[in-house]
């Protein structure tokens, strides 16, 4: 049969490009045995290539640069790399800082707006030829919100989404395996005190995950000088973030746990310890009742009451996993934490009497703050009426709010009661409190009496 003028198109084109594609590929191969000789002739002819071939890692050997090259090779007029910092012995992790505009001096001028992670490249390293090391991957950063900062302050602005600037960077060491910790931060000043801030960021280097992948694990914020810390709370193998968010000596902590994410670039994310919700579940409702009660007594800083609520629960159901899980157990130790911190600052020996009275009165030791009170001078009194009149009051009165539904003819804090009422709001207020609760005796009433008019007299 006689082809159509299509199918001998087509025939010829088939032709033409089998015939190019066996040419380029002769050509391809001449020119590979070419330059292969001409190497081995003048090995010196051939060097050019070694810019643009690969190296084992898959980067050529522009993308491979010294220490010294990295500080040169970002400087713009408002662009510069700042800090660099080591994280294990294959890993750095640069600064870049950026100049805010209308800005002339200082370093408020220059804040961090990025991260950069270069890891060491396998090569020859000699006296000539230092550590090289390659660029994988970038992190804009910016910091926390104002309102977050002031919020640890306690302060009566709620403040603006602004964020704010980042000055500092510093590596966390004892984190976890598997990667490096830093936190970028800085230092917050206003009329409601001072604050320290920052970012947590992590590095993946583990062999899940993307290697090199930097990821921002939290913001967090601090009255506090010291930066975060990792330290173990829970005993268990991997260490917890702890940030120190205490506005007085009282404990108050946030503490982070390394848990998986899920998410493929970074394999672990850190996850706050709650005890706002309850992650307690039970049948049993004494159980459960026992439960809330301990979780309650800690949101408000009454950690020795929620732990010897919390731990006879657990001593009786730890066994049961399927009852007592992970969850819960990290609230018991966060709760057993802070228990041992007011502890054993109550226990210590403070600088005055009125610190003292503070540390007893924070682990609940509400008749030996009464003892070293009455024990106190007339001035000592006085400075403590104060202090009952200021923010630490306030959170005192919701404690003994909270202790009196639990005790509510515990002589020792209705003293306590009167006594702020008689501070903050006056005499008649503290005594007409005192009267309406149950369970008076003649001894409390006559003490109370002589006390409340003596708090009368100290000017407000």
């Amino acid at each position: 049969m006689a082809s159509s003028p299509w199918q001998r198109v087509a025939s010829v084109s088939l032709s033409v490009g089998a015939v190019l594609t066996l040419g380029g590929a002769i050509a391809l191969v001449t020119t590979g045995f070419a330059v292969g000789v001409r190497s081995i002739v003048d090995p010196e002819a051939a060097a050019w290539l070694e810019h643009w071939l690969p190296e084992p890692s898959g980067a050529t050997t522009r993308d491979l640069k010294t220490v010294a090259q990295l500080r040169s090779e970002l400087n713009r007029a408002t662009q510069r790399m700042g800090e660099i910092l080591p994280l294990g012995q294959q890993w750095l992790v640069a600064t870049v800082r950026q100049q805010q505009p209308n800005c002339k001096a200082g370093a408020a001028c220059w804040p961090i707006v990025q991260l950069r992670a270069y890891q060491a490249q396998p090569t020859a390293q000699t006296a000539d030829r230092p550590a090289v090391y390659r660029l994988i991957t970038t992190l804009d950063l910016q910091g926390p919100p104002e309102s977050l900062v002031l919020a640890t302050l306690a302060a009566n602005d709620s403040g603006s989404t602004r964020p704010l600037p980042l000055a500092t960077v510093q590596g966390l060491k004892g984190g976890p395996a598997g990667g490096g910790w830093l936190t970028v931060g800085s230092v917050y000043r206003s009329a409601a005190g001072t604050a320290h801030y920052g970012t947590i960021v992590h590095l993946n280097v583990s062999r899940v995950g993307r290697l090199g992948n930097l990821s921002i694990q939290t913001q967090w914020s601090s009255p506090k000088p010291q930066p975060p810390r990792w330290e173990s709370i829970t005993g268990n193998r991997e260490p917890e973030l702890v940030i120190d968010r205490s506005p007085t000596d009282a404990p108050d902590l946030a503490i982070y746990r390394v848990v998986p994410s899920g998410f493929a670039p970074d394999p672990i994310q850190l996850a706050q310890v709650s005890l706002s919700e309850p992650v307690f579940r039970s049948s049993e409702l004494a159980d459960w009742s026992q439960y809330q009660d301990a979780i309650a007594l800690a949101r408000v800083g009454l950690w020795s009451p929620a732990l010897n609520k919390l731990q006879p629960l657990r001593d009786r159901l730890v066994n049961r996993s399927l009852t007592w899980d992970d969850r819960v157990q990290a609230q018991y130790d966060t709760i057993r934490y802070h228990a041992e911190l007011a502890r054993a600052r109550a226990d210590s020996p403070q600088p005055d009497r009125l610190t003292q009275i503070a540390a007893d009165l924070g682990d609940s030791r509400w008749q030996k703050a009464i003892d070293r009170f009455e024990q106190g001078s007339a001035a000592e009194q006085a400075a403590l009426v104060r202090w009952l009149r200021s923010a630490n009051g306030e959170r005192l009165d919701r404690q003994i709010d909270l202790v009196l539904k639990f005790a509510p003819n515990q002589a020792s804090v209705m003293f306590w009661k009167s006594t702020l009422l008689a501070a903050r709001q006056g005499r008649p207020a503290a005594i007409g409190w005192y009267r309406s609760r149950p369970g008076q005796s003649p001894e409390l009433d006559a003490r109370i009496d002589r006390w409340l008019a003596q708090v009368a007299l100290i000017p407000r």
